[in-house]
């Protein structure tokens, strides 16, 4: 069975990354998303419907990662990895060929989960690698200077594609709590996840995750809004 035919349940930890409000939200759960699938001989088999929290990764022309609450909110987000299937596991690698093993997982989360990690300050000083070099500065010294040289480079690298790199989130909700057909459709999209500049486009049908995958597709056609 090939990746794109594989929906997955979700662990705990990644349920409680959904709600994403900013590109921090965005990086930890691709991060925790990244960490289950190289573990993905233990991970459950899963298919979407309306009691079952699910993700799955859609590799194609574009690689893109879905995930279904309960059929309620269906969201994607941007997989900017390379990935490849050798003997039931999975091999991921950024697009500069670092290999995304647990070791270095393990240590982008705690660097992402740091205070340090501000991405207003950030906004605010324009200088990503000067961010960048004090987040590898900090974590080194927290863990007693224990990264060797090509750690701390590769580390370098995928942090700084990591945020960079365009999340093209977009999140579909059947949301009957909120329903107003004026402001807020029953079912609608939301583009983009900040206050700012996100915007919602209403939908007359109610969608199920095979549609917002087929939508997104960039192998087949396109797609048209009635």
């Amino acid at each position: 069975m090939k990746i794109s035919e594989k929906t997955y349940e979700m662990t705990p930890n990644m349920k409680g990354l959904c709600g994403i409000r900013r590109k921090k939200d965005v990086m930890m759960l691709l991060l925790e998303c990244v960490s289950e699938l190289n573990q993905a001989d233990v991970l459950r088999v899963g298919h979407s419907g309306p009691t079952a929290n699910v993700f799955r990764l859609e590799v194609g022309r574009s690689q893109r990662l879905f995930f279904s609450l309960k059929d309620k909110k269906i969201f994607s987000i941007s997989f900017p990895f390379e990935i490849r299937e050798k003997e039931d596991k999975y091999l991921i690698r950024d697009r500069q060929g670092h290999l995304m093993s647990a070791g270095i997982v393990s240590a982008l989360k705690s660097m992402v989960n740091e205070e340090v990690f501000n991405l207003q300050q950030y906004d605010a000083s324009n200088d990503l690698e000067e961010l960048v070099l004090d987040m590898l500065d900090r974590f080194s010294d927290k863990e007693e200077s224990s990264m060797d040289s090509f750690m701390s480079r590769d580390l370098w690298d995928i942090l700084y594609n990591l945020m960079t790199f365009e999340p093209g989130y977009i999140r579909y909700d059947y949301d009957v709590e909120n329903e107003d057909a004026s402001r807020h459709p029953l079912s609608h999209i939301d583009i983009n996840y900040s206050d700012s500049v996100s915007y919602k486009i209403g939908l007359k049908k109610r969608m199920a995750m095979p549609k917002l995958v087929e939508l997104l597709s960039k192998d087949g056609k396109i797609r048209y809004l009635q």
